[in-house]
């Protein structure tokens, strides 16, 4: 009788979680540096993010789409309505219809939403395996002119499968919980700090004047030509 009660309860259990994770939900990512023997943790951090270039950021995954957005604090993170406003690199990515739009700000011009079809990104993909937040993550390592970049691998979660970080879809069979870049004798470090339902109203990004990739490509172009005459 007890194994059965036992069962029915762990049947219920296992439907909530399921049921958890087909409704959006955020995945928090931190960032910093982490020494090149160093298990990846994060309490093996050496500094935080704010002595490299990539922000702590969050990624919210809906039915269909994504949306990223990077922070510098938990401030920033309690918006109401997230997607509504502008911050530079912020990226909608549509699954559905292979297309991803991003919000920029370059130094002397406007605001843009850039859309672009996917990124195209060849990866190594390794047998190696690591634990994030409970998920079996495997490794990817990035390849660069049909060279294995070393310096940057890629950790996903089959179980999430969902081809996303924090600059858009990669074509992974599974959501990138942790990214590592080397340099020297230290690895810069992003990494999944927790996984939460999310509860706030999302919308697609719209604030920015909307451009294709060729034309914010161009306007860029001007911009350096400008500069340097």
């Amino acid at each position: 009788m007890r194994c059965l009660i036992f069962l029915i309860v762990f049947f219920i259990s296992f439907q909530c979680i399921a049921q958890e994770f087909s409704r959006p939900f955020s995945v928090n990512y931190v960032s910093g540096y982490i020494g090149s023997k160093d298990s990846l943790l994060i309490k093996n951090f050496i500094k935080k993010h704010r002595y490299h270039g990539v922000l702590n950021h969050e990624i919210t995954i809906l039915d269909t789409a994504a949306l990223i957005r990077p922070y510098m604090n938990e401030k920033q993170r309690s918006e109401r309505i997230i997607g509504a406003g502008f911050r530079s690199h912020t990226i909608f990515v549509d699954l559905k219809n292979q297309r991803q739009y991003f919000q920029s700000k370059p130094s002397g011009l406007e605001k843009f939403l850039v859309s672009e079809n996917y990124r195209e990104t060849q990866y190594d993909l390794k047998n190696d395996s690591i634990s994030i937040l409970g998920y079996t993550c495997y490794k990817a390592v990035v390849k660069t002119d049909d060279q294995h970049d070393t310096s940057r691998i890629m950790w996903y979660a089959p179980s999430l499968p969902y081809p996303i970080y924090f600059n858009g879809f990669t074509g992974l069979p599974g959501l990138v919980l942790a990214n590592e870049f080397i340099k020297g004798q230290d690895r810069h470090v992003v990494i999944a700090k927790e996984i939460i339902p999310e509860t706030r109203k999302i919308v697609k990004p719209f604030r920015g004047k909307q451009v294709s990739q060729q034309e914010f490509s161009k306007a860029l172009e001007s911009l350096r030509q400008k500069i340097n005459y």
